[in-house]
């Protein structure tokens, strides 16, 4: 697995240093440069063999990427059908290369769950009718909470004899959820940033030559 993941993720490191990414690798994003900044501060240079085989300036384009700011779910939208499938398979492919214990399987499978529900579109006036209550009933929910509401309203539509409301409360719980796990793993990534920031940072000012090389290979 461990192989397979590594394989997944140097495919995206060179899309994003060559200036041809895909729309999954801004997904990504903040992801790979998080595991490569935290390799680089534990100076694991086993783990850190994907970014090595990133040579010359493609290395180095990957230490000048930015941050990806947007939330992983605002990134969705506005993009068409096209683009959802194309990054479905994609999101796929990385979801599977997580396996069971992978770091980032929760933010994939979240991923996941927007990405086909915007493939699958609303549940029509079923959605429209309840959207209110609905948001009425997610609104301050943790993400247990949420997951809690999902199943218990399948159930229930299991039994209705008119279950689209009930499949559109599900459905509606379920992209909460899966939206409050994004963004608490965006604002992770961010502030895990930020510390390798600050530790690059602190190196350079500690290594003026590394610093003067930087500025060298900018000009």
């Amino acid at each position: 697995e461990d192989f397979h993941r590594d394989q997944t993720r140097l495919r995206s490191l060179l899309r994003l240093a060559g200036g041809r990414s895909r729309p999954v690798d801004r997904l990504a994003r903040n992801v790979l440069l998080v595991e490569l900044g935290e390799k680089a501060m534990k100076g694991d240079e086993e783990d850190y063999s994907a970014a090595q085989r990133c040579e010359g300036d493609a290395l180095r384009a990957l230490a000048d990427l930015d941050v990806e700011v947007q939330p992983p779910a605002r990134v969705l939208v506005g993009l068409s059908r096209g683009q959802l499938e194309e990054i479905s398979t994609d999101a796929r492919e990385y979801a599977a290369r997580e396996g069971s214990d992978g770091a980032w399987r929760d933010f994939w499978r979240a991923l996941l769950v927007l990405i086909d529900d915007a493939l699958e579109g609303s549940d029509g006036r079923a959605l429209g009718a309840v959207s209110s209550d609905v948001q009425s009933l997610l609104r301050g929910k943790t993400r247990a909470e949420l997951e809690q509401t999902a199943a218990s309203a399948r159930q229930r539509a299991e039994v209705a004899q008119d279950d689209s409301y009930w499949r559109a409360v599900a459905r509606a719980a379920d992209r909460a959820a899966a939206t409050r796990t994004l963004d608490d793993a965006h604002s992770e990534l961010l502030q895990r940033q930020l510390v390798i920031l600050k530790w690059r940072t602190e190196k350079l000012r500690q290594d003026p030559e590394a610093a003067n090389r930087l500025r060298r290979q900018d000009a």
